[in-house]
Parts: C-alpha cells; structure tokens; sequence
C-alpha cells in the first residue's frame, strides 16, 4: 500500500492546493507513482481539477473529491447530514482504493482540522482513519504563529505528536514574513518549518522553481516516518 501524506492547513486559503499539487508533480517527476485527493471540496471545482491535471488524468475529478458541496461552506453547513455520513464511508473507501494503485498517496484536507464534514466527523478524524503522516500548511504573514500553534497542539493532543509546518510565501510578504520560521522553531524545539518560495502563476507547472524547497520536505517528511 502506498505511503500516504495528509496535507491539512491552519485555515483555508493558505496554500494547500499549491502544496499537494507540487508534491505531486515532484514526486512523479521523479519516477514515484504519486496520487492525490482532495476528499472534501466547496464551492468552485478548480482545486480538484489541478489535482487532476497533475495526476495527469488518472483519476477522475469524482475520485479525486467524491463529496463536493456547491456553496463554499464546510460541507457539514452545505449538505444534509445523512448524505454526509453515507459521503464519509465512501471518501474512506475510496482512499483505500486509491492507496492500492500508487506509491505515494496524498490527501488534502478542507480548511483546518476542526472543520466539520459530517455528523461527529472533523477533518481531524477523518485524517486519524486515514492515517499516515501529517503535513500543515500556512501562509507565512502576521499571524501564523498563533495558526500554526493551535494546529500543533490539536494535533498533539489527538494523534500525540507535532507535524511538520511549510510556510508558504504570499506575493507580498509581510514585516513577520522573515522571522515566522526561526520563531516557530524556537515554540517548538525540534519541529521541522520549511518555505516554500512564492510561485508567479501556474503552480503547478513550476516544479523545477521549487525544486529545492521540495527536495528538503519529500527527505524531511521520510526522516519524521522513520520515526515513527
């Protein structure tokens, strides 16, 4: 069964489309048969369709999201509650399914972890079923520590151990841009931070601009399964 790697964010809108869209493109560039997910999805289907491209069509946009709400609110806000248990269910059977056709799986979660996807069921459970390591995206501007903090403790307290953090570089960094990363290492002795530079346009074409960045998260990431 492939290694899986769940992408979850300090919120929504930080990067993790971008993030999981690049490893997928690395990996594969690489000669490592990478899938992606993202189980949940709102709104516009975009992030879904990258996912695709980058899995250059192996899957489906129905596999890659097998519950999608219309409106762009969490899924618990946008559907009725059974639809959501029975979607639950399916989006497991489905990582199973997709775990068994390729060597590394990625999944990317909806928001943060404390958003709700069906009744009783957060992104957090639903990344604990799933299992496999652990990847938090932010966007390193004013805030992200306390982000990046309470992400760290929820998963600390759920799954007994910290993940690792990339920063992912806004077009116009800000004054805490430069020193989020030291500061986050200095909260967490120990915890891997990684920045991932600002990609112009098309993020999912610039693999080779973010070649180094990704190099040291793919051998990061193997070192933290390690010690698992």
């Amino acid at each position: 069964m492939a290694r899986r790697v769940f992408v979850t964010g300090t919120g929504t809108g930080v990067g993790k489309t971008v993030l999981t869209v690049l490893l997928v493109r690395y990996l594969r560039s690489r000669g490592i048969h990478a899938l992606a997910m993202k189980p949940f999805a709102s709104g516009s289907p975009e992030d879904t369709l990258r996912l695709s491209r980058a899995c250059e069509g192996e899957l489906s946009p129905e596999e890659i999201t097998p519950i999608r709400t219309p409106l762009p609110v969490a899924p618990l806000a946008g559907m009725e509650p059974g639809d959501l248990q029975e979607g639950v269910e399916r989006v497991l059977l489905s990582a199973e399914a997709i775990a068994g056709r390729c060597e590394v799986l990625l999944i990317e979660g909806i928001g943060g972890l404390e958003v709700p996807v069906a009744p009783g069921w957060t992104v957090c459970d639903l990344l604990l079923r799933i299992g496999g390591l652990v990847l938090v995206a932010g966007s390193n501007r004013l805030g992200i520590l306390n982000e990046v903090a309470l992400t760290q403790h929820r998963l600390r307290q759920r799954t007994g151990r910290f993940a690792p953090v990339v920063l992912m570089q806004p077009e116009c960094p800000d004054a805490s841009s430069s020193s989020n990363p030291r500061t986050l290492r200095l909260m967490f002795p120990g915890l891997r931070v990684w920045l991932m530079p600002w990609l112009a346009s098309a993020p999912d074409l610039r693999v080779d601009a973010a070649g180094p960045a990704l190099d040291r998260i793919w051998e990061g990431l193997k070192k933290n399964e390690e010690k698992c």
